[in-house]
């Protein structure tokens, strides 16, 4: 094959085959396939979170940045790869374990040489959007880099991080849906690639392509999701001595499956890999959408930079149990779960005394989180059915973005940022906008009750 490369792009031809991958920290991906011949694939992988209590998203991206790059599996050169994570876990003062990532119960340290493209405030939507629709103008910060790809090229998205109703989240902002599909509409348009995979792990991550919002044809897009539009995903694999989650539970299953994919002896599908995921996801339901038919073809077109892929892994063969994720957790509730764990577990006084003091402020937070919705509520609402209709989680399906946005910025402004827990009534506010409550109303009645 041969490489060229400018300036702030990414451009790989091969003689063989095409292929994009772009993945994250909430769960998400996305694939576009060549048709069964590989001109180039590319790769984007996202990890939205920060913090040490999200450690599990930047060990979900850096794991699948090995499973990609690795010569023995996917051998993408690191250049066709971009990815995105805060870079604040691998030397957090809280990682006993300093410059190491692990993805699994006495797992491989994942972090070594993955090539970090945007790190800290560059970890954005906006930057997102700009390098995965190839606008080099657009990025701020970072390395730069975005897609140039061809109608010949297959892409892989892979996200990982917190999601709601119709968002999926980055450090100090969010994605909608609406912008995501434009982006994915405008790269179609562009003739960015010929097919694409999309992985989201991410609380409501079905949201994000539900209700039509991912055509079944026309746009050459496959991807598959955490969760429905209305289930959280859940955390996975709790580690005593690194006191924190290592990984999703969608996110490791397909991540841990891959590892163990042998393509001289079958060809595995994307659908094969969906349902076997599925059936090893116990606290959600993944979801798939879009273009079926691109589910037909082989893991290898999308995960796999050329026809060597996977065919050299010594891993490969029967891939054992799965290991069980042990008390998985909503992603909702993890901070908490962290927080009560450490407790039980210290000896030390004082810590204790900090870690209960941590456990109260938490319980505050959410506590006063579910106080405001339920004024906010009990002020709009037009009657007891309307009210209960308003507070009630499954089901919020969002069409009037603009009030959603505007919501979401009024409580932010007249209250407090939204926090992995509050995510969960953004679906109030969904319901709010689509029964006719104005966002100049919820910001009244937010102001009111945090004032």
């Amino acid at each position: 094959h041969k490489t060229n490369r400018s300036k702030g792009s990414l451009r790989v031809v091969r003689t063989m085959s095409k292929t994009v991958l772009f993945a994250g920290a909430l769960c998400l991906c996305v694939v576009l396939s060549a048709g069964g011949v590989f001109a180039a694939n590319y790769a984007v992988l996202v990890a939205g979170s920060n913090g040490y209590y999200n450690y599990r998203h930047q060990a979900d991206v850096c794991h699948a940045f090995q499973l990609l790059t690795d010569k023995e599996k996917g051998g993408f050169p690191v250049e066709n790869v971009i990815v995105f994570m805060y870079d604040d876990i691998a030397n957090n003062t809280q990682n006993p374990f300093q410059n190491n990532i692990i993805n699994h119960p006495n797992g491989p340290n994942v972090y070594p040489g993955v090539t970090k493209d945007y790190t800290g405030t560059a970890v954005n939507p906006a930057n997102f959007i700009a390098v995965i629709t190839g606008d080099k103008d657009g990025v701020k910060g970072g390395s730069g880099r975005v897609l140039e790809t061809t109608a010949e090229d297959n892409i892989f998205i892979y996200f990982a991080d917190h999601g709601a109703p119709g968002l999926i989240a980055f450090p100090s902002s969010f994605l909608y849906a609406d912008t995501l599909m434009g982006a994915l509409r405008k790269m179609h348009t562009k003739n960015m690639y010929k097919e694409l995979v999309f992985y989201i792990e991410a609380c409501e991550s079905g949201s994000m392509f539900a209700n039509g919002k991912l055509p079944s044809e026309g746009l050459n897009i496959f991807a598959t999701t955490a969760a429905t539009p209305s289930q959280s995903s859940y955390a996975c694999y709790y580690d005593q001595s690194r006191k924190t989650y290592l990984g999703d539970e969608y996110s490791v299953r397909w991540l841990e499956n891959s590892d163990y994919y042998d393509s001289s002896t079958t060809s595995w599908t994307l659908e094969e890999q969906y349902k076997l995921v599925a059936s090893e996801v116990k606290q959600s339901q993944p979801q798939q959408y879009g273009q079926m038919s691109i589910s037909q073809e082989s893991i290898d077109h999308f995960q796999g930079y050329d026809d060597n892929a996977f065919k050299n892994n010594t891993r490969a063969g029967d891939q054992p149990a799965p290991t069980p994720c042990g008390s998985a957790v909503s992603s909702r509730d993890v901070k908490l779960d962290v927080l009560r764990r450490r407790y039980r577990d210290e000896t030390d006084e004082a810590k204790r005394a900090e870690l209960l003091r941590e456990i109260r402020e938490e319980t505050e937070a959410r506590a006063r989180a579910d106080a405001l919705f339920g004024h906010v509520a009990n002020q709009l609402a037009s009657s007891i059915e309307h009210r209960n209709h308003i507070l009630q989680h499954k089901g919020a399906v969002v069409n009037d973005f603009d009030c959603l946005r505007a919501s979401v910025d009024a409580v932010e402004q007249e209250c407090e940022k939204f926090n992995d827990y509050s995510l969960k009534w953004i679906s109030s506010l969904v319901n709010m906008c689509e029964s006719g409550i104005t966002a100049d109303n919820i910001r009244s009645a937010a102001r009111t009750w945090c004032n």
